[in-house]
């Protein structure tokens, strides 16, 4: 896994401004030239240290000997001298500005800055040139950033009154500060020319605090630095005493201490595999493990916690490479550990940002919870597994997109203009709407039909359009609506889909013939006479002009028509009437084709975490079911107007529960089959799922009107965050006439 980092924390300049004069102002300014000593007396220990390692590399004889050891006080010397200029310049600043002034000071050119566009989606390139002709290339790869951003780079001219183009070989400076990337961007440094010893990168946060060692490839003329937040980053010679007197100050980044110590180990020509390994893991249970755990139930933390650990990978991963030591390094235990502990963290906070989302009724904690599942894809933990899959995320989301009402023509004529019409919206999960919000409204033909599409809701959430079917077959209008909230990109992913289904119509489409008797079908495509159509019965027997002949054996029956441009058929419902059970012994068993075909009525569901859900009382033919053969067996297809769009028969609703059944004494049993998980959720994104399981009693009246009663049950949740509620689904469905109106 490349390394990635997900949060730059921006230390900001620390400056007390005098509000006065005086003995504060006094007291102030003497601080500030303390800290300018302190910082002066580090730089110069830092100094001893590194001329101590310079002796204790001395080799080669007495003569040699002594030669290393003098150019080690040469650079020592050099070193304690560029510290005091620091301290010169920063006791300058105290007396100027008073202020506290003991971190470098970094000079703009703000007149060559470039600014350049860089995309979340496809990346991009931004390049400035210093006065010097040194030139910075930052390239983005697509997917590194979180949202569209502008970036600006802009050549350093000096730092801590040192002038870039000496030791200090290059140095830009990168904005907006605190950018963070989920991949690594890469910063090209080229160089006027090829430098004459090797060279170390470095980095500073903010304005200019921080200072500290970056990992850094050269290779003639051209360093490379990979970048994983901003602010400035830029490459000296490793023997410059301006790079290393800037550098002496400790980080106060615990992580980065143990990054300076790796790159110290390369610069002493440790060539040793244990000591590095040693280092990465003691960096690990020291710092990365304890930020991670600490990284729970507070977002600032885990940024924090997320940056270290992308720190300590890329070290781990390509520090070797970088200095060449000619091993690699591997902590698999660690890494696997840091991987379920990321994991753990963002589900957290994905739950967090649910939950103050439903308190504050708030689309930007939704948008921040869908960006943490964008980081858990970046880091390797966007799985199912982890719950942390963009599916499972959307699934228990304080927010989904909702219809409110969709309408067209019943028979839209062919070659005429007929309107959609439809009202979708954002809804919190609780029912109350994300009023004034936009959504972007795509429709997918299928069938010959003109139409012009995708655009955006009203206002008050209503969108129409006008589509003209054109040919003799089956036409359908998949509808896809999704957020088109401005500023939040993410909420493009809350999306709901519908379907119009406009084919073969057959009428009657339900009918009740007795034995003997004859019944004439139509086949109408778009309220006209379909042309090309075959005739088909599972009783009885019809001929290729739809004449229907009941025959003796009593039972309810399907009658079809089929399109022979396009293979597509409309159905209907016969009934004929009589008895419809056969006697074996004492056992009664109800014949399977009795309830075969196509069921409206009503539903309620309960329980389950949720409110109690029930039809409306002016909408008689709420749910819907189909119920076919399946070689011995049956196949039943199960859709309602509260969860979808259930227009009719159901086994034409792509958001239909489908279940594998088995007829009983006196109805059927079944159970999920053929849907998303975890049970029988029709379509993904769906709040309500519902119906692992199937149970339905058939009954008919002495006047032949027939009832289909059971429940849908199981594992059935209301809320994602809670999968242990159980809820049940009860139904009623009637035919051929309309089951009683609820009160």
């Amino acid at each position: 896994m490349a390394p990635r980092s997900y949060v730059a924390v921006v230390v900001g300049f620390v400056a007390v401004v005098l509000a006065g004069s005086g003995d504060a102002g006094a007291a102030v300014a003497k601080k500030c030239a303390g800290a300018c000593t302190l910082s002066q007396r580090r730089c110069i220990t830092a100094a001893k240290a590194e001329r101590k390692r310079l002796f204790a590399a001395c080799t080669g004889g007495p003569a040699g000997a002594r030669g290393c050891r003098a150019a080690a006080t040469r650079a020592r010397g050099a070193t304690v001298k560029a510290c005091r200029a620091l301290r010169k310049g920063c006791a300058t600043c105290c007396r100027a500005r008073k202020a506290t002034c003991d971190q470098p000071a970094v000079t703009l050119d703000a007149a060559r800055a470039v600014r350049g566009a860089i995309t979340a989606d496809g990346g991009g390139r931004v390049t400035v040139t210093a006065a010097n002709g040194v030139t910075y290339t930052l390239d983005v790869p697509p997917g590194a950033l979180l949202d569209d951003e502008t970036v600006t780079l802009t050549p350093v001219t000096a730092i801590g009154g040192f002038a870039v183009g000496g030791g200090l070989l290059a140095a830009v400076h990168a904005e907006p500060s605190g950018l963070l990337f989920l991949k690594p961007a890469t910063l090209t440094i080229g160089l006027p020319a090829a430098p004459g010893g090797p060279l170390v990168g470095f980095g500073y946060d903010g304005p200019g605090v921080d200072f500290h060692t970056e990992l850094l490839t050269a290779a003639g003329a051209t360093a490379r630095i990979l970048v994983t937040h901003f602010s400035g980053f830029g490459a000296g010679a490793a023997s410059s005493p301006e790079v290393r007197a800037i550098l002496a100050r400790p980080s106060s980044s615990a992580s980065q201490q143990f990054a300076d110590q790796f790159l110290a180990l390369a610069n002493q020509g440790v060539r040793d595999r244990q000591p590095y390994l040693d280092l990465v893991r003691r960096w690990y249970r020291t710092v990365i493990r304890p930020a991670l755990q600490n990284g729970v139930g507070d977002d600032g933390r885990l940024r924090q916690a997320l940056r270290d650990y992308d720190q300590w990978l890329l070290v781990l991963q390509t520090g070797p490479l970088v200095f060449g030591l000619g091993f690699s390094l591997s902590l698999p235990a660690e890494q696997a550990e840091a991987l379920s502990l990321i994991a753990a963290a963002i589900r957290d906070a994905v739950a967090r940002a649910d939950a103050r989302c439903l308190a504050r009724h708030s689309l930007a904690d939704a948008e921040t919870a869908l960006e943490w599942q964008v980081i858990a894809g970046e880091a390797d933990v966007g799985t199912p597994g982890n719950a942390l899959d963009i599916d499972t995320v959307l699934g228990g989301l304080c927010l989904e997109a909702q219809y409110d009402a969709i309408s067209y023509p019943p028979d839209p004529p062919l070659g005429q203009a007929s309107e959609l019409d439809l009202v979708v919206g954002l809804v919190f999960i609780d029912g109350v709407p994300a009023t004034g919000d936009r959504m972007l409204v795509d429709i997918v033909p299928h069938g010959t039909v003109e139409l012009t599409v995708p655009g955006d809701t009203n206002p008050d959430g209503s969108f129409a359009i006008d589509f003209t079917p054109q040919g003799d077959r089956e036409l359908r209008l998949d509808v896809h609506s999704c957020g088109d909230v401005p500023g939040r990109r993410r909420l493009k992913q809350v999306c709901q889909d519908a379907f119009v289904i406009r084919g073969l119509d057959v009428e009657p489409s339900q009918v009740t013939v007795g034995r003997g008797a004859s019944q004439e079908f139509t086949a109408t495509l778009f309220g006209r006479p379909a042309p090309m159509v075959s005739w088909s019965t599972t009783g009885g027997t019809i001929d290729q002009t739809g004449d229907f002949t009941a025959g003796d054996t009593p039972g309810t029956f399907e009658v079809r028509a089929t399109n022979a441009v396009d293979g597509r058929s409309g159905t209907a419902t016969v009934v004929i009437p009589g008895t419809t059970t056969t006697v074996t012994s004492s056992t009664t068993t109800t014949l399977p084709g009795s309830f075969l075909g196509d069921w409206q009525g009503h539903m309620d569901i309960s329980g389950g975490g949720g409110n109690p859900t029930v039809c409306p009382a002016n909408e008689p033919n709420c749910a819907r079911l189909t119920v076919q053969t399946a070689g011995n067996d049956l196949r039943v297809w199960f859709c309602n107007h509260i969860e979808t769009i259930c227009t009719g028969a159901a086994i034409n609703q792509q958001c239909s529960l489908q279940f594998a059944a088995m007829s009983t004494v006196n109805g059927f049993n079944g159970t999920g089959d053929n849907n998303n998980p975890p049970c029988c959720i029709g379509c993904p994104g769906q709040q309500r799922v519902y119906g692992c399981t199937i149970t339905a009693t058939f009954s008919v009246d002495p006047n032949g009107q027939q009832t289909l009663e059971g429940s849908l049950g199981g594992s059935v949740t209301f809320c994602p965050s809670d999968p242990s509620a159980g809820a049940t689904t009860h139904f009623k469905l009637c035919r051929p006439d309309p089951c009683p109106v609820l009160p």
